[in-house]
């Protein structure tokens, strides 16, 4: 029963996760320290697809710059 319920709020949390596509990365870099759990997920799969377009020095500084506004 429990885990009906689990998989219910997780459906449910990316049905209502934002789309983060039209959002330029430096929105996107000031949105995450606000981000709600149910947000996460699609926040996380937009910044995979922008990385994968960057040079390594290029996710390196993002990396950087990510982990100092935490």
């Amino acid at each position: 029963m429990t885990k009906w319920i689990v998989i219910l709020l997780f459906t449910t949390g990316i049905a209502f996760a934002s789309d983060y596509s039209g959002k330029s990365l430096e929105e996107m870099k000031a949105l995450r320290p606000t981000l709600s759990f149910w947000e996460l997920p699609a926040f996380k799969v937009e910044m995979q697809k922008r990385m994968k377009n960057m040079t390594p020095q290029e996710r390196q500084k993002l990396q950087d710059e990510m982990k100092q506004s935490k």
